[in-house]
């Protein structure tokens, strides 16, 4: 295996692992999100 193989490898994880935890961190920032607005909802009526 090449240098270059195993540095492309390493960046893939590093890019799946970076992607996952953005994609995590979205997901729990709409919830605070979608709860705020449903609170805000159940306010006003």
């Amino acid at each position: 295996m090449s240098i270059q193989k195993m540095m492309f490898c390493k960046l893939k994880v590093m890019f799946l692992q970076l992607k996952t935890y953005v994609f995590g961190k979205s997901n729990l920032f709409f919830d605070q999100i979608n709860e705020n607005i449903s609170l805000d909802w159940k306010s006003e009526l």
